[in-house]
């Protein structure tokens, strides 16, 4: 949704200001960031993981504390506990400019990543320093590299997301995005070929692409 939808329901659903709402943890992740836009879309994305509980398990909010980032201060999926109790399943988020997106699974064994990116904001070799050779071939290949670019660069985020088990970086050189006759999407993450075990997709919204990798191993 837009961060104007976000705000809305997030009013309409008569919640106070998200920051009397956050857990010491979230303080704490939330305090060095100092730039408006960071602080903007960080909040957002809490808000919006709130509501998602709220509406699929009627979860109080208030009662949510979100970690995504470990003690040693390294990036990991979103961790969602209520009062102290860790949620079990996969979640996600990610934002452009104009959107904000979350996904969550709880089925046993299934992990799930999402990346948003406005492609009209890409030029074709903005990604060449990530991409092997087979990648840049296939951008070269469309009628709009523009767009394959923006396309294998949010796969790249979202198969990590999906795939990686909190403890390595992103690195997007040890991912590899492919394509085959039918047009169907998959990659390779550190060597392993995950196109046996998830499915990878590509939906519009509005001016933005919203990439989703979903692994079941």
């Amino acid at each position: 949704m837009t961060f104007n939808q976000l705000e809305s329901e997030w009013q309409q659903h008569g919640l106070t200001d998200l920051e009397e709402l956050l857990s010491p943890a979230e303080s704490a992740e939330l305090a060095p960031l100092r730039a408006e836009h960071r602080r903007t879309t960080w909040l957002a994305g809490r808000k919006l993981l709130r509501l998602l509980l709220l509406k699929e398990r009627n979860i109080d909010p208030a009662a949510i504390s979100i970690q995504t980032r470990n003690a040693s201060g390294q990036g990991i999926r979103p961790q969602i506990s209520q009062d102290g109790n860790i949620l079990p399943g996969c979640f996600s988020l990610s934002h452009s400019d104009h959107h904000i997106a979350a996904a969550w699974t709880e089925n046993t064994g299934e992990t799930v990543g999402i990346d948003l990116i406005t492609p009209g904001n890409i030029t074709p070799r903005q990604f060449d320093w990530a991409m092997n050779d087979s990648e840049k071939q296939l951008v070269q290949s469309q009628t709009n590299p523009q767009k394959a670019a923006s396309e294998i660069w949010a796969f790249k985020e979202a198969t990590y997301k999906a795939a990686n088990q909190n403890i390595e970086g992103f690195n997007p050189q040890q991912i590899t995005v492919q394509q085959d006759e039918t047009g169907s999407w998959s990659a390779i993450y550190c060597d392993e070929d995950l196109r046996q075990w998830g499915e990878w997709t590509l939906q519009n919204v509005d001016d933005d692409l919203l990439a989703m990798v979903t692994l079941n191993r």
